[in-house]
């Protein structure tokens, strides 16, 4: 029985010996880890993401495409927080990665396309958002991305025609046709808008509501910044874009703007310097 006994062990122990060797010799990529976790990584990822820590985003995110290696999301947030971190080679990989998963994924398109314009290697940005438009003809931000890509290539023809696209899928999303005109009709009458500047200056103040909605503010910023620099009348702009980023809770850029307005002689409403002071913790 001892005999017995001693033979049965050394099996054992042979066979686990075996299991250990191959689980070594095992590529990285091959390793098979046991599910249930991927979620919760996840979730601390994009709390790590908000938070602006971004390393422990991007570990959590190695955990999560470990245990689960088709969740492109990890991909799409382990590349936002490469973008943050200014690792822009990085981040163009996770889109990659995300679009070779979901090849009908647009937001990646949009994301790496970003990235390619941050760059300023515009084709390929210029190419990733038309395939985002292909995949999903209603994307507000792809169209955004064509018209600064082409704004930032000196093609401005191109730029506005791009933006006003962008400005007319975010209003059929929340606006009637029918409002939009009224509310023109209110300011200027039956008169078409003075000039390119009144109108993207207008259009920021109609599309941006105060609502934290992140495509209305985005493109009212865009609005607003392209009626300053086709005319300086519009320092006031600065104003109402420090007003979007108070709303954003980003402080340094609500400040960023006012001294902006300031330094074209604007005078900046006392109620808002004040406001902002008091939530930003800062005098200027």
């Amino acid at each position: 029985m001892k005999k017995i006994h001693k033979k049965i062990l050394i099996i054992i122990a042979i066979a686990y010996g075996i299991v250990i060797l191959v689980f070594l010799l095992l590529p990285e990529d091959n390793i098979i880890v046991p599910k249930g976790n991927a979620d919760e990584h996840y979730v601390q990822g994009i709390i790590h993401y908000q938070k602006g820590q971004y390393d422990q985003a991007i570990s959590e995110h190695n955990k999560t495409t470990k245990i689960e290696p088709r969740d492109i999301q990890a991909y799409r947030y382990r590349g936002l927080a490469y973008v943050e971190k200014g690792e822009l080679d990085e981040a163009i990989l996770n889109f990659t990665q995300a679009i070779e998963k979901d090849p009908r994924s647009y937001l990646d398109y949009i994301h790496r396309g970003n990235t390619y314009r941050a760059k300023q290697e515009y084709e390929l940005a210029l190419r990733d958002y038309t395939k985002a438009i292909e995949i999903n003809s209603k994307s507000v931000d792809a169209y955004m991305g064509l018209a600064r890509t082409y704004k930032a290539k000196g093609e401005l023809d191109l730029a506005t025609k791009n933006q006003k696209k962008a400005i007319e899928l975010e209003a059929e999303k929340r606006y009637s046709s029918a409002e939009f005109s009224y509310e023109r009709i209110k300011k200027y009458g039956d008169k078409p808008v003075v000039s390119e500047s009144d109108y993207h200056y207008e259009n920021g103040k109609w599309i941006y509501k105060s609502t934290g909605n992140r495509h209305e503010s985005d493109l009212a910023i865009s609005d607003y910044t392209m009626a300053i620099e086709l005319n300086s009348k519009y320092s006031k702009a600065y104003v109402n874009i420090a007003d979007i980023y108070y709303m954003k809770k980003n402080y340094d850029k609500a400040w960023e703007n006012i001294h902006k307005a300031e330094s074209l002689g604007h005078q900046v409403p006392p109620e808002f310097l004040d406001k902002l002071r008091k939530a930003s913790g800062r005098q200027r």
